[in-house]
This record gives structure tokens, sequence and C-alpha cells, in this order.
């Protein structure tokens, strides 16, 4: 039997659920550093949203908004991959359901939220990746 390996190496499940693959660990970490970057630039001037910590230092702000906004919003996690396709194969869900979740994390462009699969259940004992930040 031919055995089929995923695209990627490691997954990055955003606050929201939303799946993005990466074949580097690095590659996942200056993701979620862009994430970040992407979100302290909406909120711009959004007076709802106030800093206590901010200082002159623009990259101190940054990092400090970056922190509050993964206390309030979550965080970005990595994952591998392959730690995860064993979690799905080894669960007691219906097998057309696993080759289905399975066959999306396999893709180059992962079209995929956890929360449409209830897919948290299997990420608790999923092999976490550290960030390098």
């Amino acid at each position: 039997m031919e055995t089929i390996l995923p695209y990627h190496n490691y997954i990055v499940v955003t606050p929201k659920g939303d799946i993005e693959g990466f074949q580097q660990v690095e590659d996942a970490n200056a993701y979620i550093l862009g994430y970040f970057v992407e979100k302290i630039d909406d909120i711009g001037n959004n007076s709802d949203y106030v800093y206590v910590d901010n200082t002159t230092e623009q990259l101190e702000n940054a990092v400090n908004i970056s922190r509050e906004l993964g206390v309030y919003e979550g965080e970005c996690r990595i994952y591998d991959l392959e730690s995860l396709i064993e979690n799905i194969r080894n669960s007691g869900i219906f097998d057309d359901e696993k080759e289905e979740m399975i066959s999306k994390l396999m893709e180059e462009e992962i079209d995929l939220n956890i929360h449409d699969y209830q897919m948290d259940e299997f990420l608790i004992n999923t092999k976490q990746m550290e960030r390098n930040f």
C-alpha cells in the first residue's frame, strides 16, 4: 500500500478556527507575526481599543498590542499535521468523516475551519509546536 503524505508539515489554527498550512515551522511563526501586524493595522485609530501600556517605541507598542489581542481574541497555535491526522484516524468517528477531514488537511490549499467538523477535540492531543517569539 502506498503511503500518501500531506503537502504541509504544520498547520496554524487562528482564533476564529481557520487553518493555514506550512512546510516549515519558521513559516508558520512568520504567518502568526503577520496575522498580528494585520490586526494592528486594522485597529488603526479605533478608539474602542485602549492599550494602557503603550510607549513611544513603535516595536514595543506592537508587541504589547499583539499580546492584548491574543488575550482578547485568542491565540494562533501551531500544530504538527501528521499528529493531527493520526488523532483523526484513531478517533471513533465514522470512516467517511475521517477521510473527508484528512483529505482536506492534505491539500496544498487547506480550506477548512476547525469548527466545521468539531476538530478542536482532535487538537487536544495533537503535538503543538512552540512559537519563536
